[in-house]
């Protein structure tokens, strides 16, 4: 190319890219009056449920980082993963800070403070290309005389980035409770009257959180996490003679507790809420009736069915 008489003389270059299907581009990039080919590979972008695919594995993985440093008893223990940015922003009722280091401590100084917490992430959605949310349930025991365990339902609102290099980071977080503080305070941590004047430092049953779905005049459709229950069952030849023994919950038979009585001293957990089905559909056949009841575990021990102490053998 020649830019006037007195302009020195220039080779011109002339590119033309061709982007293939598959990923890889041809550039013709002609050179001295030649037309040389080069072909360079380069990654396909990632579609739309791949990306979803990576989003979701970032996030399950950050916050199971998260639960870890939670539920750490000593220092140093657990420690929130790379997925959170060095500089991300929390806010809610739970934690607040503006830093990975300062949401570390916040964290760990939660953790100590109660027994045995706990964090269980429900489930995980993402809702678009640099979003997700995470519900979860959080848990754990007052260090007060009573032991009373508080147990929160909520959400997280997580705000995501994607690096050059393909890594997901967290950069902000945002929880929200969908358990009032006020219920937790009244319903969990202060005692009932009827436990402090006959059973004394008596735990509230824990009661884990729901959401009412629909409400009727006569009934509520409730939403409860998912957890594990004890079931048991009892079948007798004998058929209730009176209609008010159907309809009242029988206590639990003598067979499901098998160790030994507690003392003051001990750690137990009251739970609720234990149901009963009385079943009676063999009935005219001849068949024996059947108590079926259903006990919630504490959520001290988690939804994990392989962490759990083996079940005692049945002896009859």
């Amino acid at each position: 190319l020649r830019m006037g008489s007195m302009a020195p003389a220039r080779t011109a270059w002339l590119v033309a890219l061709i982007v293939c299907p598959s990923g890889a581009s041809l550039a013709l990039v002609r050179a001295r009056g030649s037309v040389r080919p080069v072909w360079r590979m380069s990654a396909a972008p990632p579609s739309g449920e791949d990306r979803a695919l990576s989003l979701d594995a970032a996030v399950r993985t950050a916050m199971s980082s998260l639960a870890a440093a939670f539920a750490q008893r000593e220092e140093g223990e657990a420690e929130l993963g790379a997925e959170f940015s060095a500089d991300v922003r929390v806010s809610g009722l739970l934690w607040s800070a503006s830093s990975r280091r300062e949401w570390q401590r916040a964290v760990s100084d939660s953790g100590k403070f109660l027994v045995d917490p706990m964090l269980e992430v429900l489930s995980v959605s993402v809702t678009g290309a640099s979003s997700a949310r995470v519900e979860w349930l959080a848990s754990g025991t007052w260090p007060l005389p009573w032991r009373p365990r508080a147990l929160a339902l909520g959400s997280s609102a997580l705000e995501l980035e994607t690096l050059p290099t393909g890594a997901v980071h967290v950069v902000r977080v945002t929880d929200t409770l969908q358990t009032s503080p006020v219920d937790v305070l009244v319903s969990q941590l202060l005692p009932n009257w009827e436990d402090v004047y006959s059973l004394y430092n008596s735990p509230p049953a824990e009661l884990r959180p729901y959401r009412v779905v629909r409400a009727a005049r006569t009934y509520e459709l409730r939403w409860m996490p998912p957890g594990i229950a004890l079931r048991c069952a009892l079948r007798s030849a004998t058929y209730p003679s009176s209609a008010t023994h159907k309809l009242v919950a029988p206590l639990l038979p003598g067979f499901a507790f098998t160790g030994k009585p507690l003392n003051n001293r001990a750690v137990w957990s009251a739970v609720r809420p234990i149901t009963v089905e009385y079943d009676q559909s063999d009935r005219k056949a001849g068949g024996p009736c059947a108590y079926r009841w259903t006990v919630p575990l504490p959520s001290r021990l988690g939804t994990d069915r392989s962490a759990l102490p083996p079940l005692p053998p049945v002896e009859s």
